[in-house]
């Protein structure tokens, strides 16, 4: 009897072992909210590290685990007052922060961050925009009387670094000194629920730190007063990327002025794919007309509450400040600013955020105008100075549509240029090789017309021009208008790409294939093929006929294909460049962003 009661009590442990095993998670890029990851894929039968790697799978996937880990961290909580998580830790009296750092001292890269903002402030103020930095705090900077025994936290490198770049002629808005100050009286930060962002009351008093530095240039910008909000409480229930239960109440602050969103319309944006917010509100407030038009390069503090940067700007556009702000000049182009904002957080200085070797190397181009001059002006004089050019290609400028502005680039040869400049119906634009490798550049729609010149100067100074003609350029990018969809195929608006699915009992995905038709849908060649997950360019060149053809970009199977067609005009011996990411490529299920096909390019 005795026996059996053993060979039982083994089956049902066994049995518990087994249940999680059977209910192990097995799609594919499966992105985990508890550590904000995705899950270890299944490795194939020949990698070398199989063992290793089938294990990291299994505990990544094995079933329930979201639901262990969530009861493993109540019980150390309410056990031992521990909270164990991979993202936060507590403090002390119930404060919860993000897991501690090493201590930070000043050196070279604050140095080279210091003078790349300075670089930023001289190209602004050189096109009659003012420029101002601001500095804001971590939770743990403000609220270090409650971090875990043992901790010191020293933040002298930002009172160096904010020193530093004051002694550079910098505006800097330091919300450090300011939100320490308050916290004193005032709750800036929650005590637990969002442990890594200032609350609403923080962003408040931040913000109006910022209006009131502003406030010494354009008058007409003021300080917030708190009846120009809906202000009241509300309950943080999990802390981020958890299930961890808080359920804080939290300031709440909710601007009463509207807007108008016309982000949409902009959704060619060139921005770091990992950073990708964009936001563009135009003031519909009695009396915003008279404020100024404001781009802010910004992180997750205002990304998060961009309606406290709305409220004083005739139009505000914020842009995701990481590694996209190095490119200021390229969004400057485009939105030609009053003033320019650039906005940090203290846990940002780094390269995953700002990338220090770009930074070193950062050149914008120098004006054309001196200071009060106009463009016409500026243009008149540059190219009285300058030589003549004969390209030894084409000398055309094509016009790319892109959604809210323009795309403008030349076929021309410029290997020589060190800057170049598009001089257009009395606007100056600066021009750039693109990640295209084309010297290109972002303005507003219609900007371009009349009888525009190239103008550039070489290392050497050496200065010369030539004219271009307009042409129109052929382009797929990103969109949901403009073309034909199989029935499996679909556009994802919130995520800006392109799905094709398969529902066929044994139809399995393999590829991703461009394939070129001709007007009346027949197949004429490949362009390309992808295998595998991954980014994937090239150019095609056309050596058809010049004329109206249909590009295809599909998922292949072995039963039935899904994708998406669009009708594009191409000219004979003209190059076309092409790019796209495939951040999926599953048996069951294809996915495309950044899809682009433009031309004629060199």
């Amino acid at each position: 009897m005795k026996k059996i009661s053993n060979i039982i009590y083994i089956l049902c442990f066994l049995l518990i072992l087994a249940v999680p095993l059977c209910f192990t998670e097995t799609a594919e890029n499966v992105r985990s909210e508890y550590d904000n990851r995705l899950l270890a894929e299944l490795p194939e039968a020949g990698d070398a590290d199989f063992s290793g790697r089938f294990e990291s799978y299994l505990r990544d996937r094995i079933g329930f685990r979201s639901r262990m880990m969530d009861t493993f961290q109540i019980l150390n909580d309410s056990i031992a007052g521990e909270l164990t998580h991979p993202i936060y830790t507590y403090g002390k009296q119930g404060y919860v922060f993000f897991r501690m750092h090493d201590t930070i001292r000043y050196g070279w890269y604050h140095k080279t961050f210091a003078d790349a903002v300075l670089k930023m402030k001289e190209y602004c103020n050189a096109r009659g925009a003012e420029f101002y930095f601001v500095f804001d705090p971590e939770k743990i900077s403000v609220y270090r009387q409650y971090l875990p025994n043992g901790v010191n936290y020293d933040d002298q490198w930002a009172d160096e670094l904010l020193e530093y770049m004051e002694s550079l002629g910098i505006k800097c808005v330091d919300n450090k000194t300011l939100l320490t100050e308050l916290s004193k009286e005032e709750q800036v930060f929650n005590v637990k629920y969002d442990a890594g962002h200032w609350n609403d009351l923080g962003c408040f008093y931040a913000t109006n730190n910022l209006w009131r530095t502003i406030h010494r240039d354009f008058p007409e910008v003021t300080e917030y007063k708190k009846e120009e909000f809906d202000t009241g409480t509300g309950i943080g229930k999990y802390l981020a990327s958890s299930h961890f239960s808080v359920n804080e109440e939290v300031p709440s602050y909710r601007l009463k002025a509207g807007w108008n969103d016309i982000s949409y319309q902009y959704n060619a944006l060139d921005l770091n794919r990992n950073y990708s917010y964009f936001r563009y509100y135009v003031n519909n407030a009695p009396g915003s007309e008279a404020l100024p038009r404001m781009l802010v390069f910004q992180g997750s503090y205002y990304n998060r509450s961009p309606q406290f940067l709305a409220g004083r700007a005739k139009e505000y556009i914020g842009v995701h400040d990481y590694q996209n702000v190095l490119d200021l000049d390229y969004y400057f182009n485009i939105f030609h600013p009053d003033l320019v904002v650039f906005e940090a957080a203290e846990y940002t200085f780094s390269d995953t955020y700002f990338d220090s070797s770009r930074m070193a190397g950062l050149e914008y181009a120098p004006s054309l105008a001196g200071p009060g001059e106009d463009s016409s002006t500026a243009a008149a004089s540059a190219m009285e100075k300058a030589e003549r050019y004969e390209p030894a290609e084409g000398s055309d400028l094509f016009i790319l549509p892109r959604g809210g502005f323009d795309k403008v680039y030349t076929e021309a040869d410029l290997a020589s240029a060190r800057f170049v400049y598009l001089l257009t119906s009395g606007s100056i634009f600066d021009m750039k090789k693109d990640r295209y490798g084309v010297f290109s550049a972002g303005v507003p729609h219609g900007s371009v017309s009349g009888s525009p010149y190239i103008y550039f100067v070489d290392d050497d100074g050496k200065a010369s021009y030539f004219a271009v003609n307009i042409q129109n350029a052929s382009a797929l990018a990103g969109q949901k208008d403009g073309f034909s969809y199989s029935e499996g195929a679909s556009y994802d608006a919130r995520e800006s790409r392109y799905e094709f699915t398969t529902n066929i009992k044994g139809n399995r995905f393999s590829m991703v294939n461009m394939q070129l038709l001709d007007a009346e849908w027949n197949y004429l060649n490949a362009v390309t093929s992808a295998y595998w997950q991954g980014t994937f360019s090239g150019v095609y060149t056309h050596d058809r006929p010049t004329g109206n053809y249909i590009i295809r970009l599909k998922g292949n199977t072995n039963i039935k294909d899904e994708g998406i067609d669009a009708s594009v005009y191409l000219v004979n011996g003209s190059k076309y460049y092409y790019s796209f990411d495939v951040p999926l490529l599953s048996k069951k299920k294809v996915a495309i962003k950044d899809y682009i096909f433009f031309g004629p390019c060199p």
